[in-house]
């Protein structure tokens, strides 16, 4: 009887390799109609999506859909089109459970992309409230970080 030896695992393509590909199956412009077939103003939906974009390290798609679900949610919608046009100081409250965690999210991907001024936005809207499990000293960080890399 001969022991047979395991075979090594086939090495996983990298991220960067995987990026191009996962980018093209969930295209925003496609993916709620043609492949996923749900509808297109699912917040949670573009949530996730959001999540896994950032995951694999494609910044401008995870931008957009996170972007995607605060124009869908009518009171983060209503929030930042007056923090934009009037620029508010006062917090104006966000419908959607996860607005201010995809604040944060949006405020850490705008900083590596070198988009200062909404990085820092968005970690102003959140100051007041941060996202579990974050604290206000973990927002100041970021903030402090965003000026130290301008």
């Amino acid at each position: 009887m001969t022991s047979r030896r395991p075979t090594q695992p086939t090495s996983r393509p990298s991220t960067s390799s995987r990026t191009p590909r996962f980018a093209s199956i969930f295209s925003l412009s496609t993916a709620p109609n043609s492949i996923l077939g749900f509808p297109q103003e699912d917040p949670k939906l573009w949530y996730g999506i959001g999540i896994l974009y950032d995951r694999y390290g494609s910044l401008d798609h995870a931008e957009e859909a996170f972007s995607s679900v605060l124009r869908m949610d009518k009171g983060a919608y209503l929030a930042s089109r007056a923090g934009l046009a009037l620029n508010l100081d006062h917090e104006v409250a966000l419908d959607f459970d996860k607005a201010n965690e995809i604040l944060f999210r949006l405020g850490i991907i705008y900083k590596q992309q070198g988009k200062y001024a909404e990085s820092l936005e968005c970690f102003d809207r959140i100051l007041r409230n941060p996202p579990n499990p974050l604290a206000h000293a973990d927002i100041w960080f970021q903030i402090g970080h965003v000026y130290e890399q301008q």
